[in-house]
């Protein structure tokens, strides 16, 4: 699915990226993330569990 940023005049398509071309890690940044700022998931959501480990 495709996402865009709206602009003022307009929607600008936001270009497809990897977590690697993004230069993000999932254990490293988004649960990090994700502890401080869960608000940014859908209520619907239930986050089960956090991976821990190498």
């Amino acid at each position: 699915m495709p996402l865009y940023e709206m602009m003022p005049e307009s929607f600008r398509p936001i270009a497809q990226a990897s977590f690697t071309d993004l230069k993000v890690r999932e254990r490293e940044d988004l649960q990090r993330l994700l502890r401080t700022q869960i608000e940014v998931l859908e209520d619907d959501l239930y986050v089960l569990s956090e991976e821990f480990g190498d």
